[in-house]
């Protein structure tokens, strides 16, 4: 029940109801009911889909941990256990869920991995730029003229004229992911071939004159498969909490 003491503190009881309104005034408790829902949510799944861990894979894992992190000595990880608040059983838990948690992601987004990064790809792909930032149209347009006509370097302008921190840097932003630059620099730069000046743009009450120095296309490596399975599990997620019928049966 909820009036079943959840811990002690100086042997005083708090039960499961007292720690929620705890939860609740301190403005946390949507986040750890969210949490509660999706690892709900992931265990059905789990079952459903009859993923399973057998415990040699767990203890390889922990040995694999223990190694890396300098913790082969027993008494380094127990010290190290009771640091984290834990026994070896609820380690092996953990790992447990972890690796059962990797299993369903990759069975659920494995059919729509490669299909979603090609959607994705345009918007993953870096590109490097520099920039001239200053605080007039007409000071852009100036220096346009000067970059295009007058052939002065657009480093030199950058260092000369730039508002920006980069300007010690000839205006060098360096990499950028396409998706995240500001809307109105994005649809610019997309048009745009390498070595082109670009602008002026108004951003945020200044204008920008940028440069684009080179495209470099995403590769479908390790790193980025994991990154968009773990967008796709999420997404999952979100509509598996959409289509369910959730109710707070606890008023505050």
């Amino acid at each position: 029940t909820l009036n079943t003491p959840l811990l002690t503190v100086d042997e005083q009881p708090i039960s499961i109801e007292q720690a929620l309104k705890y939860l609740h005034g301190a403005g946390l408790l949507e986040g750890v009911i969210t949490l509660i829902i999706e690892q709900h949510l992931m265990q059905q799944e789990i079952q459903e889909q009859n993923v399973e861990v057998d415990e040699a894979t767990v203890e390889n894992v922990i040995i694999q941990f223990r190694q890396q992190h300098q913790l082969t000595e027993q008494q380094s990880f127990q010290a190290w256990l009771a640091s984290e608040g834990l026994n070896m059983k609820g380690l092996k838990e953990q790992v447990s869920w972890k690796l059962k948690r990797q299993q369903l992601k990759a069975k659920i987004v494995k059919p729509k991995l490669h299909q979603y990064f090609i959607s994705q790809k345009l918007t993953l792909d870096r590109v490097v730029l520099s920039r001239i930032v200053v605080q007039e149209k007409a000071i852009a347009e100036e220096l346009l003229i000067q970059i295009l006509e007058d052939g002065l370097p657009f480093e030199q302008l950058a260092r000369e004229y730039s508002l920006a921190e980069d300007r010690s840097m000839n205006g060098r932003m360096g990499e950028v992911s396409r998706g995240k630059l500001p809307h109105t620099l994005r649809a610019a730069v997309d048009q745009a071939k390498p070595g082109a000046i670009i602008g002026p743009l108004p951003l945020d009450g200044v204008w920008y004159l940028l440069r684009l120095g080179k495209i470099i296309p995403i590769q479908f490596d390790a790193r980025v498969q994991e990154q968009l399975a773990e967008e796709l599990f999420e997404q999952w997620l979100q509509t598996q909490k959409q289509q369910r019928a959730i109710q707070l049966e606890i008023n505050f």
